[in-house]
């Protein structure tokens, strides 16, 4: 991470926070989760580096990008995304989306066909099992982000590796630290 770029930059009539690993090679732009933030996709970054630009951004709300009043439909992450591509001057690229961000790379596939070369969806919200969710389980959600922002950076990684210890230990520092910078709007 020492030589990335990390900058932020207005798009969509936002700020858009992001890590970029370098320019001059084929783009994969990295759509993070629910609750995540662009930093969550350093350890794929560090093994795919030497042969791809990874872009990772925070999406709305998420990390250091703005957290708008209102916004957070998978049409607005989707145009967050092709902002930040036209900002950045980037014809085409590879879209890699973990759950909210499959939702996102499919609406930008959806919306602008001709600039994605190919996408990945990992574990993307859509699922039918999602179809029906009510407040009820947005405000659980809620609630759960709410017990999670209430521990020290340090707790929280030590919360992570005790309810998910087959994870990778470099993957906790910047999971917590997502968790911490997330704004409970994003579930609206």
């Amino acid at each position: 991470m020492l030589n990335w770029q990390e900058a932020t930059i207005q798009a969509n009539n936002i700020d858009v926070h992001y890590w970029r690993t370098g320019v001059g090679k084929p783009t994969i732009l990295c759509a993070h989760g629910l609750t995540d933030s662009g930093r969550c996709w350093s350890l794929l970054a560090q093994q795919l580096e030497g042969d791809y630009d990874l872009i990772m951004p925070d999406a709305r709300g998420h990390g250091r990008s703005s957290a708008p009043a209102q916004g957070y439909r998978t049409e607005d992450r989707a145009a967050d995304a092709l902002a930040l591509l036209d900002a950045l001057e980037i014809r085409q690229v590879y879209v890699l989306g973990h759950s909210m961000g499959g939702d996102s790379t499919a609406m930008l596939v959806a919306q602008a066909p001709e600039r994605v070369r190919a996408a990945v969806l990992e574990d993307p919200s859509f699922r039918p099992d999602y179809a029906d969710l009510s407040p009820q389980i947005a405000d659980d959600w809620k609630a759960g982000l709410r017990a999670e922002q209430a521990m020290t950076h340090d707790q929280l990684v030590a919360y992570g590796r005790r309810t998910t210890p087959s994870w990778d230990d470099r993957v906790f520092d910047a999971w917590a630290e997502a968790k911490l910078q997330v704004d409970p709007r994003v579930f609206n």
